[in-house]
């Protein structure tokens, strides 16, 4: 009997081969497979889970196969809408007003018009971010509202993938970490946390030979249209009671929910510990339903605990992928919250005395006049200080100031404190305490 894994690697094979013609991108097919198979609704954990729908973004250079890839399987599948050009709009993804003989009417956008279907946003990165954040709402709770010179609203209930280039016009493999070039792709955290999953797929990763294959390998087309067609109209039919979490599954979403939370920052939240448990729920049902797990009938939804971990692994090898470097992004991001120094840099703080833990404590945002101000170092002083503190994870840039990072506020906060009640003392006086009264 074939894994969940093997099953959908023999998927991606085919539909591979046989559809898209675009080689070594089965994350991609992967990914779009556990947006088409999400259901509408379900029930876990005893609760009603409104929002089962799921959302994709891919991230990758020009020319990587991501459109190709998404818009063959949307035609093979005869289920979706692929939105690109002039729909690109608030008006022509939601909605707006038109006035016809002086009249005004209400026109739904494309994402409003497939609802309980599903849409794929191509290029979004010729979308504002403020065109992104306006959808948030709409986004989380499935409905779209116009509340101008007519209101109405109508549901939105729409599975959306979202393709797109890095925003600064550079190769993905540019980036130090491919996750950094997603945000700057969606833009505020909010809208990024509404991602259930990350790609990124960058045009080196795959090389010239594989794409150029003059004779690529015969795989036998079992996932024809007609039958993945029926899949996907299975899924968008199922109901809330339709999909229940069998043998222990639901405690292995929250198990996977826990590793992947403290494996993954926030600070980017495609994984955040709020509400990776849902997301991994959602998935979870998207992958039993895409390999059709079902009871006797053939119309419950079985989730077993090996859907979940097919789901954790598959999240796993797309957020480590190097392109993605989450993983490497996440470390960092973690020694910004724990000083690994964190006793040197005290000792280096109480020799420069009282002013310079204050001088830090007042400052937001620091330029390097500030801290020339604060310490009365000159240039060359300040910039070491800079350096010093930069090196130790205790400063970091912000467009062209620096601010101070999470781990290096708290030191500053304690050693404070510590001084308030007598447990710390300063190298040098500060100057309030040499003015007597």
């Amino acid at each position: 009997m074939q894994s969940v894994k093997e099953k959908f690697d023999e998927i991606a094979e085919d539909l591979t081969y046989n559809v898209t013609k675009i080689y070594g991108r089965e994350d991609i097919l992967t990914a779009a497979d556990l947006v088409f198979h999400s259901v509408l609704n379900f029930k876990f954990m005893g609760e009603y889970i409104g929002k089962g729908w799921t959302e994709a973004c891919i991230i990758g250079d020009t020319r990587s196969g991501k459109s190709k890839s998404i818009e063959r399987i949307v035609s093979h599948y005869r289920a979706g809408e692929v939105i690109i050009g002039e729909d690109l709009s608030y008006a022509g993804l939601i909605g707006g007003l038109q006035q016809v003989n002086k009249r005004w009417f209400i026109t739904w956008g494309k994402v409003v018009l497939n609802n309980r279907r599903l849409v794929v946003i191509d290029e979004a990165n010729n979308l504002p971010i403020e065109t992104i954040a306006s959808m948030s709402g709409i986004r989380s709770r499935g409905i779209a509202e116009i509340t101008k010179i007519q209101q109405s609203r109508a549901e939105a209930r729409t599975r959306q993938i979202w393709l797109g280039n890095p925003r600064a016009n550079r190769f993905l493999n540019t980036y130090a970490h491919g996750i950094v070039a997603l945000k700057e792709l969606i833009g505020k955290l909010d809208d990024i946390a509404r991602f259930d999953i990350g790609v990124a797929c960058a045009e080196t990763e795959v090389a010239e030979s594989v794409y150029n294959n003059p004779n690529p390998k015969k795989v036998k087309h079992k996932y024809t249209s007609d039958l993945c067609h029926e899949l996907v109209m299975f899924a968008w039919s199922r109901k809330r009671d339709q999909v229940k979490f069998i043998e222990d599954a639901e405690q292995a979403v929250l198990a996977s929910a826990k590793v992947l939370s403290k494996r993954y920052t926030n600070q980017i939240p495609l994984v955040n510990s709020s509400e990776m448990r849902i997301k991994m729920a959602r998935l979870s049902v998207a992958c039993a339903v895409r390999i059709f797990s079902t009871d006797d009938t053939g119309q419950i939804v079985l989730v077993t605990p090996e859907h979940v971990e097919f789901v954790h692994e598959f999240l796993v090898s797309c957020y480590d992928k190097p392109t993605m470097s989450y993983d490497i992004y996440t470390k960092i991001k973690q020694g910004e919250i724990n000083l690994e120094k964190e006793v040197e840099v005290q000792a280096y703080i109480v020799e420069r005395g009282l002013d310079f833990l204050d001088g830090f404590l007042n400052y937001e945002y620091l330029a390097l006049g500030d801290i020339m101000d604060f310490t009365e170092e000159d240039r060359d002083g300040a910039k070491k200080i800079i350096s010093y503190l930069v090196k130790k994870k205790c400063l970091k840039k912000y467009h062209t100031q620096y601010i101070k990072t999470p781990a290096f506020n708290g030191l500053l906060r304690r050693m404070k404190l510590e001084h308030n009640k007598g447990t710390l003392k300063f190298g040098k006086t500060s100057t309030a305490e040499k003015i007597e009264f």
